[in-house]
């Protein structure tokens, strides 16, 4: 009787399911630097795009952070989460020392963790509370320091959880921005493609070129004229990306010599 309540119970198999899957590849750099930083003497990366995911996490330094038209103030702890396309880039207020994180990843379309992002679209300024703060820094630390493939891929998630969970995503642009500058950010961001020229922007404003000029070097570090370009560069990149060709992403994106663009690009 014992034996075949043993049978019984050695009988019963579980009907599995689909509980989670990562299938797909995920490719991923961690960068960290901790440098001085003279906006007078250093070179500068000028607002740009690329085709990967970035997450930048400050941990020191006086610095804004413009992304696609907003400008935001940066605390240490502050994220900038960056999607394919987005232009971006960091601005230093003054001489400081910059140290920071920089995790740049690409993941396969159709997986669930694609999904997951395009569901969430965690875009722009992420702030934390101090725990959380503490947290995610300790994450990003011991993913750069560990080498095991599973450890590494469930720190990665732990990370993207976190950021999707701030409470602190929806965070207003920095309110030092001038009013116009802003209209200005949002202008371009509505027809990068039609404007040709510093003065079609100055007119919409009511001001002048030297003055369009000023406020673009002042409180964004670049010109209109390399604004527009990076724009205009990542609205070429998402034609690429939906299987457009290279002449056609030239042309729709705004641009009128194939091979500058190549150039460019």
């Amino acid at each position: 009787l014992q034996n075949r309540k043993e049978e019984k119970k050695m009988s019963f198999q579980p009907i599995l399911s689909d509980a989670f899957s990562l299938s797909g590849e995920v490719k991923m750099h961690l960068s960290y630097k901790n440098l001085f930083i003279d906006p007078e003497k250093t070179a500068v990366d000028d607002s740009h795009v690329h085709g990967s995911y970035e997450i930048y996490i400050n941990l020191s330094g006086e610095v804004s952070f413009l992304h696609s038209d907003k400008l935001y103030s940066i605390e240490s702890g502050d994220v900038i989460f960056s999607e394919p396309g987005e232009v971006h880039h960091c601005i230093y207020q003054k001489p400081c020392i910059h140290e920071h994180y920089c995790l740049w990843f690409e993941v396969s379309d159709g997986t669930p963790l694609s999904a997951f992002l395009k569901k969430n679209r965690i875009s722009g300024r992420v702030r934390h509370d101090l725990e959380k703060k503490e947290r995610l820094l300790n994450l990003v630390s011991e993913l750069k320091n560990v080498r095991e493939e599973f450890e590494k891929s469930v720190i990665f998630l732990n990370v993207l959880c976190l950021l999707k969970d701030a409470e602190g995503r929806e965070a207003e642009e920095n309110k030092t921005l001038p009013g116009k500058m802003q209209i200005i950010l949002e202008y371009l961001n509505e027809r990068v493609l039609e404007i040709n020229s510093v003065g079609a922007i100055a007119e919409h404003l009511h001001v002048s070129i030297p003055t369009v000029n000023r406020w673009f070097r002042e409180y964004l570090h670049l010109s209109p004229g390399e604004f527009i370009r990076a724009k205009r560069l990542s609205y070429a990149e998402k034609l690429l990306r939906e299987e457009a060709s290279v002449t056609e992403a030239c042309y729709k994106a705004g641009f009128t010599d194939c091979s500058r663009f190549i150039r460019l690009f």
